[in-house]
Order: C-alpha cells, then sequence, then structure tokens
C-alpha cells in the first residue's frame, strides 16, 4: 500500500470504487519545467502561466493551457498523479500547482512517481534508466493497477505524452506481468507539451481530453467506450504528428 505523508494528506481526497479513475502524467502532459532563465523569460512574454520552482531543483514550471478546464471535466473520475519523476520533485510541483490554481486543491486521490514504476531492468530498481527520449532503450512501464485500491485496470484510464509509459513491450524481464498486462487500451495519448514552441500558448488539447472525459463517464465500460469514441482517434493523431511510425 502506498504510504502518504503528511503534506500529500492535505492535498488528496478519499477514492471513490464505484467511479472509474483518471490517471495523469506530469512532464510533457501537464507541465514543463523549464531550467534556462532565458527560456522561461520568453515562456511568460508568451502569457503562459508560470511559476518558481525552488526545490529540489530551482527551475520554472510552465503550465499547459486548459488545464483548469481538464479538471473539471474530470468530475466523476477519481484523480491520480502518476510521474515517472522522483517523489520529492511531483510533491514539490503539485503542491505549488494547488496554489496557483485553486481548482486543483483536493482534486488528487493519489500521486505515485518513480518508485511506483515497473523497471525493465534489474540495473535500474532503484532509478529509471535512460528511455527511449535519450535513444537508450524504454526501460520502465507504468503500472496502472497502483492507480486503485482495488486493482482493477478496466477502470483506469492514463493521460501521457510519452507513448512507451503504458506499452509492455517484449524485453520486459518479469515474464508474469508481460503475460498478463499491456495499458495500450487504457490510454489517452496527447502531444508533448514544450513551453518553448511558439505555438504552445494556443495549445488545445486539454479541452479534447476533456470532451471525451464528459462523454464516456457513465459507461460501464469505461475502456471500450474509450475506444470506440472519435476523439481518440484524433488525439492518436495529433501525438503522433511529427512521429515516423504511427500505429492508429
Amino acid at each position: 500500500m502506498q504510504s502518504v505523508t503528511k503534506s500529500q494528506s492535505k492535498l488528496l481526497v478519499e477514492e471513490n470504487p464505484d467511479l472509474p479513475t483518471v490517471a495523469l502524467d506530469l512532464d510533457g502532459t501537464l507541465i514543463h519545467t523549464l531550467l534556462d532563465p532565458a527560456e522561461a523569460a520568453a515562456a511568460k512574454r508568451s502569457g503562459l502561466k508560470t511559476f518558481g520552482l525552488e526545490q529540489p531543483r530551482k527551475g520554472t514550471v510552465v503550465v499547459r493551457p486548459g488545464l483548469e478546464k481538464l479538471v473539471s471535466s474530470m468530475l466523476g473520475y477519481n484523480v491520480v498523479l502518476f510521474s515517472a519523476g522522483a517523489s520529492g520533485y511531483v510533491e514539490a510541483v503539485l503542491t505549488q500547482l494547488v496554489k496557483e490554481i485553486p481548482i486543483l486543491q483536493r482534486t488528487f486521490c493519489k500521486i505515485l512517481s518513480r518508485s511506483d514504476l515497473v523497471m525493465y531492468s534489474e540495473s535500474c530498481s532503484l532509478l529509471p534508466c535512460k528511455t527511449m527520449r535519450d535513444m537508450q532503450g524504454v526501460n520502465y512501464v507504468k503500472d496502472l493497477r497502483k492507480a486503485r485500491l482495488d486493482g482493477n485496470t478496466e477502470k483506469v484510464l492514463l493521460v501521457d505524452d510519452y507513448e512507451y509509459a503504458y506499452q509492455v513491450l517484449p524485453h520486459m524481464k518479469d515474464a508474469d506481468f508481460k503475460s498478463k498486462y499491456n495499458f495500450t487500451m487504457n490510454a489517452v495519448p496527447v502531444p508533448k507539451f514544450t513551453a518553448t514552441d511558439p505555438e504552445a500558448p494556443n495549445d488545445t488539447v486539454f479541452a479534447q481530453v476533456g470532451d471525451v472525459l464528459q462523454e464516456i463517464v457513465g459507461f460501464y465500460d469505461t475502456i471500450a467506450a474509450l475506444n470506440d469514441h472519435p476523439g481518440l482517434t484524433l488525439l492518436k493523431q495529433l501525438s503522433c504528428s511529427g512521429l515516423q511510425e504511427c500505429a492508429i
């Protein structure tokens, strides 16, 4: 069972087992953390919402446009934050994010981070090795069983910009896990949010995600409803933009 720190308990609400769950990725999905002061200044000038981060390292967090609308669309869901980042960083960002965007106050029922990932390599048991973003292979997957107390992945959706975070690939060493799980059908893919992109202030992806979530919230089979929704195809197309290969 996940342990909850005193500071986390102030941010969290109790899970409702009767509701489906939406797990939200952090970096590249909700935010982009900039370490370069010049890039941070440019993001502020563009009109994007930003805030400073002092710990665990100094930087500027840039919020993806439309986050408030996304949160409003998740009524009827449990909401989980599931990041590949270290727990100290994730908690620091979320604590400040709640201050900047009050609608986030007591929205999340659980915070999952690096220690909750399933690793591909024993040598990466404490920290993820380099991922595909660094051309070093895939080394972790987000285990969506951890998003709910009952472990029911059929009630979990994952909004994430990183396609390998939910795919269980052949070189997973845990044969039992590999034979039982693949979370591709749970995924609501979104394009990676990059605050330095000139088009970042015009990002409307969360409006599209919100529409899909609102329109499937009452369905008994959440996964089937998601994969039957035409909005998912559009999101997949947007997420594959610029990639050499894309399976729709």
